[in-house]
């Protein structure tokens, strides 16, 4: 059966902004879904929808969050439209979106997985007093906070929002106001501190507000010592009276790609520290090393190398003793 959705445009970019880009687990959440009247987009974590005019809640579509990307795209230079078309084919699974009659704004999709959007609804809080008290304020992920920002941004020029907490573990509610999209809201869940939702790295970058690399870690603990152990290494190579501040450039952050990625890129773990980060062929700055920082050192000559994590190690490979 062919539906056809008369589609706001500004709630098609609030929901690609939730929508994930690469969940293993719920691959579903990849979509933006037009499901029971709304359109909706979430990762888990946030989550955006908005009650859609005549729209038959019975009707479920999923839309790849590329495709839509990707048309919005298209679309961007034609500001003065309000409206798109959405057509899909429950029967072939595929659709397309389209402003008729406008030159290249047009993208076909196609749904090549069964997988039904997950229950939303359920997971949408009643309002309820506070749980938590000023000592135990909940705490946002801060590019979850800026989504919000660009959502309140796509559903009007003096669109604002007011994000109220619910408590430590609860989802906060958003409100839209100054917006026409009357029926748009968005949830957001704190980050848990203590808890496996809570993932970790090491973050660099070469001043504070620049774009930074994250380098997965396995644990708070692991990210704070992989830093520490950096800057002492730089310090030693610096040397004792240098006013170079380099916290402002490595530091232990909180991980913001999905938890698919961090697993697959792991890099600072326990046995990250068994591994040298410097190299002497000197017994003498192979000891001065490690009396500086307490770290093991590769020791080298033409023909051996050995990682020494003492200075009894260094004497006995530059006395020619085999460990």
């Amino acid at each position: 059966m062919k539906h056809e959705i008369k589609l706001p445009i500004a709630l098609l970019k609030a929901a690609v902004l939730c929508a994930s880009d690469d969940d293993f687990i719920r691959p579903m959440l990849e979509n933006i879904a037009i499901d029971n009247g709304c359109i909706v987009g979430t990762n888990g974590c946030i989550l955006f929808y908005s009650q859609l005019e005549n729209v038959d809640p019975d009707i479920k579509i999923q839309i790849p969050k590329i495709h839509v990307q990707s048309f919005l795209e298209k679309i961007e230079n034609y500001t003065s439209f309000k409206f798109c078309k959405l057509v899909f084919d429950t029967e072939s699974s595929e659709g397309y979106l389209e402003i008729p009659n406008t030159h290249c704004a047009y993208e076909g999709f196609k749904n090549y997985f069964k997988y039904a959007y997950m229950d939303w609804k359920k997971v949408i809080p009643e309002f309820k007093e506070c749980s938590f008290s000023n000592l135990e304020m909940p705490v946002f992920n801060p590019n979850y906070l800026q989504l919000i920002n660009e959502i309140s941004n796509s559903l009007g020029n003096i669109c604002y929002y007011k994000m109220t907490p619910l408590g430590i573990k609860d989802c906060a509610i958003v409100d839209f106001y100054r917006t026409e999209y009357i029926d748009a809201h968005a949830y957001i869940m704190p980050m848990i501190p203590g808890s496996d939702e809570i993932l970790y790295c090491v973050e660099m970058g070469s001043e504070a507000d620049d774009d930074c690399e994250q380098v997965p870690a396995e644990s708070a603990d692991i990210a704070f010592d992989a830093v520490n152990r950096m800057q002492n290494d730089l310090n030693y190579s610096l040397g004792k009276d240098s006013y170079y501040q380099n916290c402002s450039w490595i530091r232990p952050a909180v991980w913001m790609g999905s938890p698919h990625e961090h697993s697959e890129k792991m890099f600072y773990t326990k046995e990250w520290f068994k591994k040298p980060l410097k190299k002497y062929n000197t017994a003498e700055q192979a000891k001065a090393y490690i009396s500086a920082t307490n770290d093991c050192v590769k020791c080298y000559d033409e023909n051996r190398s050995i990682t020494a994590y003492t200075l009894e190690d260094v004497d006995k490979f530059f006395a020619g003793v085999i460990l």
